[in-house]
């Protein structure tokens, strides 16, 4: 290696010698070499071809030359500290690229050729002077994004994109910003939104559908809703997005609506005139794979009764969908359910089941599984009195009795010597009447919904939950995402004047057999879903089996 009769700078060399990935340049020492060197570093850093991660930092580098896109595959450049104030168009060249720090900076703008650099996973951009981004919506695998210290007075428009889909955690803070998008809410991944430190006076109502979003920083800004100030000062998270929920369902019934009494009369007519349609398909249907549930008898005398539907190409990944879906299973576990005491629904995606699905009950000491919103297995007997921990934690915090959350059905296990449980050919997936597994997990990218509900009163009581959970489906529009004009070809049949097809579910049977693989039951069966003889439906609902009932 050569330095143009310069001295190659140690740590340089040694990298070069000993083959090494990592190359750290920190501190005066560096800074003082870049001073000797005309601002520049030493040029045989970027004849380093296979490194992988470079950390230049706290110096006083104005300069990164073009050639950083020769360090091909760089992953990780951590480049904060300095005095930087642009970058060259080069450094989009690094299609490898996952980590980029430029933190603390001088930064007045950045070029567009970092929004092709597809595989940024971490992005940090915090003190600077920017005012705009690099474009986004080609950084799919963007999960972490600090914009915060900088000059910025909006969002840059894109950053509102479905294309983000992976965008957990968003920090912009420190900034001047006056007002926000509304398409922040179809960030589908958002946990973390920090908007602290700038001059907001409104904030979005619909960001309460972002169906992740657990905290929404908003200290130190200039809001206007007195009752979103008090709740925001007492850094009350879920408060705050549960007050905006409740802001968004009030817009939306703000909404122009038809106020004569001839529209009112034509909506209930078009209501009449419209209907429902429910697609069931066999559980050994040659389009459709099902499953098969055995049932072992150690389940007898603790939950017995099971039935299970598929739900097919459900529409969740419309903004908003998902938490609506999850809304509803709320409220029938409060209502229908009786708090989980009659029966418990858990839903599951179906592409992340594996075959040879079996329910039963163990001792809680011989059970583990990875618990819904926790990283690792944990015995399911420990995981019960941890919740017991946080229950009696919450209790004193609050200085109520009344408990939120998963810990108010905690009384319901207390007594028990087993535990049910759903579990694959893999792994436990339900812990009935408690929690699912993580593996499970639904998300806006669910199509195909297996829904599982137990309980330990009857089957009858479980074949009514699942009935009002189809009818609240329908309701809330959450339904399977098809091209009726297409259905209608395909069902021979035509969306008249006197009667109109609103919107199909697609559902597919489930068999339970017992552990001699005789059947017990194939839901839906025959004399199932017979929605005739529900009342007050608003929209009437038919069904159409897809196959031979004899």
């Amino acid at each position: 290696m050569t330095n143009s009769g310069k001295k190659i700078w140690p740590e340089v060399q040694k990298v070069h010698e000993t083959k090494r990935y990592e190359l750290i340049l920190i501190g005066s020492e560096i800074s003082k070499r870049i001073e000797d060197n005309d601002g520049m570093l030493d040029e045989n850093i970027f004849k380093l071809k296979n490194l992988n991660f470079l950390e230049i930092s706290r110096t006083k580098l104005a300069t990164i030359p073009k050639q950083i896109s020769f360090i091909e595959n760089l992953t990780s450049f951590l480049c904060h500290s300095n005095e930087l104030v642009e970058l060259p168009a080069e450094i989009g060249l690094l299609k490898n690229l996952k980590n980029l720090d430029l933190s603390n900076n001088k930064i007045v703008r950045l070029p567009a050729e970092i929004g092709n650099l597809t595989e940024l996973f971490t992005v940090n951009l915090s003190g600077n002077l920017l005012d705009s981004l690099f474009p986004l919506v080609k950084l799919s695998k963007l999960a972490v994004l600090d914009i915060s210290r900088n000059n910025f007075k909006s969002l840059p428009d894109d950053l509102g994109s479905v294309q983000l889909e992976h965008l957990a955690e968003l920090n912009a803070s420190f900034n001047q910003l006056e007002e926000l998008s509304q398409n922040l809410a179809l960030l589908p991944s958002l946990k973390l939104f920090n908007l602290e430190n700038n001059t907001l006076t409104n904030i979005p109502a619909n960001l309460s559908q972002c169906v992740k979003l657990k905290d929404l920083l908003l200290k130190e800004n200039k809001l206007k809703d007195n009752r979103l100030k008090k709740l925001v000062e007492q850094n009350k998270m879920k408060p705050i997005i549960e007050y905006l929920e409740k802001m968004y369902v009030e817009e939306l019934k703000k909404k122009p609506q038809e106020k004569s009494k001839a529209s009112k009369k034509k909506k209930i007519v078009d209501q009449a005139n419209e209907y429902d349609l429910i697609k069931i398909y066999h559980c050994q249907d040659q389009q459709f794979i099902s499953k098969e549930i055995m049932i072992n008898e150690s389940v007898n005398d603790v939950r017995p009764f099971i039935l299970c539907v598929i739900f097919r190409s459900i529409d969740l990944e419309t903004n908003g969908n998902l938490k609506k879906f999850l809304n509803l299973q709320t409220k029938l576990h409060d209502e229908e359910c009786q708090k989980r005491t009659l029966a418990t629904i858990a839903t599951h995606d179906l592409q992340n089941v594996r075959d040879k699905l079996c329910y039963g009950a163990e001792d809680p000491t011989k059970i583990e599984l990875v618990p819904l919103g926790r990283k690792n297995p944990i015995e399911a007997s420990e995981y019960f009195f941890k919740l017991m921990d946080e229950a009696e934690a919450e209790r004193k915090a609050k200085k109520r009795n009344q408990l939120s959350g998963i810990y108010k059905y905690l009384s319901l296990l207390e007594k028990q010597e087993k535990f049910a449980f759903l579990q694959d050919s893999e792994t436990i997936i339900s812990l009935p009447p408690l929690t699912n597994a993580e593996k499970t997990r639904m998300s806006q990218s669910t199509k195909d919904v297996l829904v599982e509900i137990t309980s330990s009163v009857s089957l009858e009581i479980c074949k009514k939950v699942m009935e009002k959970l189809i009818i609240g489906m329908f309701e809330v529009g959450i339904v399977s995402k098809l091209d009726l004009s297409q259905q209608f070809q395909d069902l021979n049949i035509e969306n008249c004047e006197e009667q109109k097809l609103r919107q199909i579910i697609l559902v597919q049977q489930v068999k339970i057999v017992d552990s001699k693989s005789c059947l017990k039951n194939v839901y839906p069966s025959r004399v199932d879903f017979n929605f005739k003889e529900v009342a007050n439906l608003s929209t009437e609902i038919k069904v159409l089996r897809m196959y031979d009932e004899n």
